[in-house]
Parts: C-alpha cells; structure tokens; sequence
C-alpha cells in the first residue's frame, strides 16, 4: 500500500521523456483511462472529517461495517506517511491534466471496494477530484458520459442524449457548468422510462 505514495514520488523524477512517452502511446493506441482519483483521496485522507463525518455514511451501514473488517489499507501508516502521500497527491492531479491536455480519453469511475467510497456519492466526488485537476466542468461531465460509453464500445446506444438513445436521466436544480458540486443536487431521476424522486429511490434500497 505504501507503493501508492512512492510511485506518486518516482514520477517527478520521471518528468519529461518517460511519462510523456507513455501519454503519447495512449493517446496513439486510443487507450482510454479511468484515474479512480476517490479511490486514491479516500485512502490519503480517510481520518479527515470529509469522509469519517459524510452524511450519507449512515446510508451504507453494512459497508461501514465491511470496511471494518476489511481494514482501512492505510490504517497503520503513520502520520509522516499521511503527509508523504497528501504532499504527492499534487503530482496525481497533474498526470490527469496533462493526460487530458494531451487527447487521452479519460472516463469517470470509482471504486466500490474502496473503504469511505460510497456508491452513488463516490462518483460525484470523482467528478470533483477531476475538475480540481483543472479539467473544466463540461468536459467532466463529458468524461462520465459520452467518454463512457465510447470507451465501452456502446456510444450508438448510450452515453449522449439523442433521438434513438436510450438513457437513464437526472434532472438538477442547479447548473453543473457553473458549480460540478451541482451533480449532488438531483431534483428528479428518469430511470427505466419512470421519473422518481431521489427520496423514493432511496427508500427502495
């Protein structure tokens, strides 16, 4: 577990040829790359109050369970470990915003297996992560949508919205190009040709 701060170390040493090799040859081979950047944060800052205090931990309460059993990965770094990784976690965001300056295709994914990654709201927090690297909010959005789908091999299907698609919806209550954080505020969802409200969903769970 320890080597997820040291290769974050290695790649400054790295910069230049080796790394800009390596994003030329995914961009030529159309590789595209899901960075699980929650899956990295949660485990960097898991003991900060964003993860052990999220409201919506009480939503999950068998995971919060599991992940007792399972452990936390990081649990036993000490706190010098703790400021190594939160200290490299800079050179994270800059590999994903150089990967996406240069036309590598980025998709927006989590981890599920990960402790303090909550489904549903792990995405959100990615699409986040994400903008932070410096990728303007329209462009995230595209990331968890239509890069999706291409990635998968589905984008005639899925992934856009268009006439013959088909496609689950959320309808917001605010305006993710001005605020990503607006994703959180769903108003309606249209899943499965039926409009819910986030509470029923919920209580179907």
């Amino acid at each position: 577990m320890r080597a997820r701060i040291s290769w974050l170390e290695w790649l400054e040493l790295m910069e230049g040829g080796p790394v800009d090799s390596m994003i030329a040859l995914l961009r030529k081979r159309h590789v595209s790359v899901d960075p699980t950047l929650i899956a990295y944060h949660s485990k960097f800052w898991w003991r900060d109050s964003i993860y052990q205090r999220h409201p919506d931990v009480a939503l999950v309460p068998e995971l919060l369970a599991n992940w007792e059993v399972l452990g936390m990965h990081t649990r036993d770094w000490s706190d010098a470990e703790f400021d190594r990784a939160q200290a490299a976690w800079p050179r994270m965001l800059a590999l994903v915003r150089e990967m996406h300056r240069e036309g590598v295709m980025l998709t927006a994914g989590s981890d599920l297996a990960s402790p303090w990654v909550i489904p549903g709201v792990g995405l959100h927090q990615e699409l986040a992560l994400l903008e932070s690297a410096g990728i303007r909010a329209g462009e995230v959005l595209r990331l968890a949508t239509r890069n999706g789908a291409e990635s998968l091999g589905i984008l005639g299907e899925t992934g856009t919205v268009e006439v013959g698609k088909r496609a689950d919806l959320v309808v917001l209550e605010a305006d993710p190009l001005v605020d990503i954080a607006n994703t959180r505020r769903i108003r309606y969802v249209l899943l499965g040709g039926r409009l819910y409200t986030p509470e029923e969903l919920l209580a179907k769970r």
